[in-house]
């Protein structure tokens, strides 16, 4: 599990779309704390977390400041599966 630390910076986009999944910005950044960041490229890095039950996926960037965070939705099967595959390694 990776820790993302610091301030976050959510763009409108992913305002937009973490809202309209019913994820709270402040507890995805909550659970950001302790993530799995499942894949890298580009300078832009994907994790999937858990708050509150349910799992979000997170695209972002590290920045000087602390986290851009690009968008962030509800995720998919497929992303929940890797993601207690990688909890259980």
């Amino acid at each position: 599990m990776d820790s993302l630390k610091g301030n976050f910076l959510w763009t409108r986009h992913a305002l937009r779309e973490a809202i309209e999944d019913l994820l709270k910005p402040s507890e995805v950044e909550k659970a950001l704390q302790e993530c799995i960041v499942m894949e890298s490229g580009l300078g832009k890095q994907k994790a999937v977390c858990k708050t509150n039950g349910t799992y979000c996926t997170v695209i972002f960037v590290k920045m000087k400041f602390g986290i851009k965070i690009i968008t962030c939705w509800k995720s998919s099967e497929w992303e929940i599966r890797a993601f207690d595959q990688e909890v259980k390694k």
